[in-house]
Parts: structure tokens; sequence; C-alpha cells
């Protein structure tokens, strides 16, 4: 827009006003070239101090207010800018918080950058404890089938991941112990655990299995079986609980976290392989865990007598020898 010699002439006579008010001196405008928006102001030679301040002083201020009108044209074009960046955040935050149903892959999901991170900062793992699950109980047919698959990848696969990325290092540094938390139910299946169950049991064969394997690189294995326990996990499974499932779990015991916490400790310690809690679960673990010996040492005379090479194991289950059969 044009400044014209009119508006030079009303930005004179309104800066004198402004800081003089009514009371300051008459003055003529002349010579102003709006090309080059320089002109002459004529006043009364004593007067000229004062228009020249006058001049000054709102010069300033529209340059200040000019700056602030800069500053806030350029608040506004940043502001929808800003907010664009935000969801773009927020969406990147929803998308990397959501799991994925996509299986897990060891070369671009979380566990090996986790670890790798935590043994920069902290050093290498000398105990791992896989301790997560979830469970959804009901009726087998009335389970969808996505809470199979949830439980396994929760209950179950996330305890290979994290083994598999600290078994390594364990390995070259001959030591280290890995443990496993199952449950009860990873003894003794019961109505309306055909989803948790299995992956509990999984568990359990997963670190009979790998005991062996570990053994002669002096890495302990062991394994937990946590009756009912006080958890903030039990109180939500407690609110879809079916009946039958409370009226047969009722009849076992209850237990505090940090009773079961130390029974496990305890055991870790002594280098005991299995951990139960409980009369009801110290039987079914000694049981079948006896049980387990008597049958495979029969597996592994058979293989013996026929010449064939076979791993035996002595109490206590962390001691593995291996016998060639003559």
């Amino acid at each position: 827009m044009p400044f014209t010699t009119t508006d030079f002439q009303l930005y004179v006579a309104q800066a004198i006003k402004r800081v003089l008010g009514t009371c300051g001196p008459q003055v003529q405008v002349d010579d102003f070239d709006e090309t080059t928006r320089k002109g002459s102001v004529i006043v009364p030679g004593e007067d000229a101090q004062l228009v020249w301040a006058s001049l000054t002083i709102s010069g300033q201020n529209d340059e200040s207010k000019a700056l602030l009108d800069d500053m806030t044209s350029l608040w506004v074009a940043l502001v929808p800018i800003g907010v664009v960046l935000l969801g773009l955040v927020l969406l990147l935050v929803l998308y990397f918080s959501i799991p994925s149903r996509k299986g897990f892959s060891l070369k671009k999901k979380h566990a090996v950058v986790t670890v790798r991170l935590s043994e920069t900062e902290l050093g290498p793992v000398d105990v791992l404890i896989n301790n997560v699950g979830t469970s959804v109980q009901g009726a087998f047919d009335e389970l969808p089938i996505s809470s199979f698959e949830e439980q396994m990848r929760i209950n179950y696969l996330s305890a290979v991941y994290a083994t598999r990325c600290i078994v390594g290092g364990m390995k070259l540094r001959r030591s280290g112990h890995i443990s496993f938390v199952s449950s009860a139910a990873g003894q003794c299946a019961i109505w309306g655990y055909t989803a948790y169950a299995p992956t509990k049991f999984a568990i359990r064969g997963f670190a009979d299995a790998l005991q062996m394997e570990l053994s002669p690189y002096n890495i302990n294995v062991s394994v937990l079986y946590p009756p009912n326990t006080d958890t903030e996990g039990f109180k939500v499974e407690m609110a879809t609980m079916p009946e039958e499932v409370r009226l047969i779990s009722g009849t076992a015991g209850f237990f505090s976290p940090q009773h079961v916490a130390k029974a496990h400790v305890q055991d870790i310690e002594d280098g005991q392989y299995a951990t139960a809690v409980g009369l009801d679960g110290w039987m079914l673990c000694e049981t079948l865990y006896y049980l387990y010996l008597l049958l495979y040492r029969c597996v592994c005379s058979r293989q013996q007598k026929k010449g064939k090479p076979a791993f035996f194991y002595s109490v206590p289950v962390n001691d593995v020898c291996l016998c060639l059969g003559e």
C-alpha cells in the first residue's frame, strides 16, 4: 500500500500530538517523495528540537509495534505447523505402543534392542528371570482364537525372545542363571485353562530342555510354579473369572508376592531347579519330578544297552553327566 503525502502529513501531526499533546507547535510538510518516502518538515527554530524528539520517539514506538506484529504473524503461521507435528508424534507413539499381530522377528523388534542397551549401561546379564504373563479363562469353545495366540505370545514366546538375547553371552562367560515363572496351572491344568495352561506347560518343557543344553556351560536353569498369588494381575483375573474356575482354584492356597518371591530366590541361591509353593505345589512338583526322572532313566538305560549315547540326570538336576554306552 503506497505511503502518500497525506499519510506523511497525518503521521507528523499524530507524532507531535502523541508526544507534546494539543499544545504542540504548528508545522508544515513539504517536498515529500512517495518513491523514497522522504520529505521536509518546516518548523519555527525554537521548536525544532521538540518536533525532532517527537518524531524520533514516535518512530521508535512504530518500529516496536511493527516488530510485534511481525512476531504475531510468525506465531500465527507456526501454530498450525506445530499442531500438525504434534499430531504426527502422537500417531507414531500410538503405532509403536499397539502390540503387533505379526510374527516376532529378533532382527527388528524390541527385545534385542532393550537387552543390548541394558548390557551397555549396566554390564552383562548374570541372572534373567522371565516373569510375565496374562490369563484369560473360559470354556474352550467360547474363547476367541485371539486369546490363545495372545497368551502364547506373552506367556511363552516372550521368555524365548529374552532368553535368546542373553544366552550367547552367558555361554561365552560360562556362568549365569535363567529362571522361568510358570504356574501351578503348568503342573495341573483345570477347567477353563485351555488357553492359559498350555502356555505354562510350554514354559516348563522349554526349561527342561534348555537345562540339559546349558548345564555343560555352567549355566543354571530354574522354574517357579506359583499358586494363587495376591498380585495386581490376579485381581484382574478375578474380575472376569468364570464361576467354575473360581470354585476349583478356591480350594488351593492364597499367598503373598513376598512369600513366593522369597522362596524362589532362596531356591536360586541353593541351585534348586524347581520352586513349588504350598503343599499342593510341592506334591505336584515332587511327584511329577521323580516320575519324570524314573521314566527318563529307563529311556537312557535302553539307549545305553543299544550302544547309543545317552544323557543321565543326577540329583540335583543341575548336575548332568554324559554316559556313553559300551
